[in-house]
């Protein structure tokens, strides 16, 4: 899942810090940055790597938009 931790994570943690320099994030507010990830496209990712595991089938990296 590393595939996902550039566009998910490093972007909208270093996007909040230069927004807001002078700020800790708690708990919540983590949370909260990440509550409108895109399951769907998580979902699809590891579906394509258990059948790739499961069946053979050619693995097809996640591509960031």
């Amino acid at each position: 899942m590393e595939e996902f931790r550039s566009p998910y994570v490093d972007r909208k943690l270093i996007g909040y810090v230069r927004d807001n320099p002078n700020t800790t994030l708690d708990t919540k507010e983590v949370y909260t940055l990440f509550a409108d990830m895109r399951e769907d496209e998580i979902y699809t990712q590891a579906r394509r790597l258990a059948n790739s595991i499961l069946e053979g089938e050619e693995y097809r990296p996640y591509l960031a938009k």
